[in-house]
C-alpha cells in the first residue's frame, strides 16, 4: 500500500490518476476509485493505494486508489464511538449520533428538498426557526387551534 496524491480525476468513469512520489513523481495509468458513494476526490488530496503487480507485469500500472483517509492533515473533525460523521465536498456534512437517535445535516448555503408528488413531515413537534419564512401555495388548509403571537397582516379577502 503507498500514500499518493490525486492528479487527474474522470468523474464520469469514478477512475484517478495518482502522482507516486515515493517513486520519483511518476504517474499511474487510470485507476479506480474505490467507493460505496459516488463522491470524487480533489486533485491534491491525498489518498491510499493499492497496486496490482499482477496486471500487465507493472504493478503502478494497475491497481487500485482506496481512497482519502485520516492522518495528522486530515483528522476527524468529529468523532465518538456513537457517532456517524460525514462530510461531503467541506460544505454539507451529514452527523449522526445512535445514543440521541438524532440526525443533523448542515450546509454552508442551502438545503432543497424536491419531489413531484409528495414530502410528508411526521413528528410530535416540529419547530421553525427563521428570519422569514415564505410559504408559496394555490391551497392553504389547516386543521387545530391556531395561536398567533405578534402582529397580523392580511392583504385580501377573509372569509367564513
Amino acid at each position: 500500500m503507498e500514500i499518493s496524491k490525486v492528479s487527474q480525476v474522470d468523474y464520469a468513469k469514478g477512475m484517478v490518476k495518482l502522482v507516486l512520489e515515493s517513486k520519483e513523481n511518476s504517474v499511474t495509468n487510470w485507476i479506480p476509485y474505490s467507493s460505496i458513494e459516488y463522491e470524487m476526490p480533489n486533485i491534491g488530496d491525498v489518498v491510499l493505494f493499492e497496486p496490482d503487480s499482477e496486471k500487465y507485469g507493472n504493478q503502478y500500472n494497475f491497481g487500485l486508489c482506496l481512497g482519502r483517509y485520516f492522518n495528522s492533515n486530515n483528522a476527524p473533525k468529529m468523532s465518538g464511538k456513537d457517532i456517524f460523521y460525514k462530510a461531503m465536498l467541506g460544505d454539507i456534512t451529514l452527523i449522526y449520533n445512535s445514543t440521541e437517535k438524532k440526525l443533523t445535516i448542515q450546509s454552508e448555503k442551502e438545503i432543497a428538498l424536491n419531489a413531484v408528488e409528495k414530502i410528508e413531515i411526521q413528528s410530535k413537534n416540529v419547530v421553525f426557526k427563521a428570519e422569514k419564512i415564505d410559504i408559496k401555495a394555490k391551497d392553504i388548509n389547516i386543521e387545530g387551534n391556531i395561536n398567533i403571537k405578534g402582529n397580523i397582516n392580511i392583504d385580501g379577502q377573509v372569509s367564513k
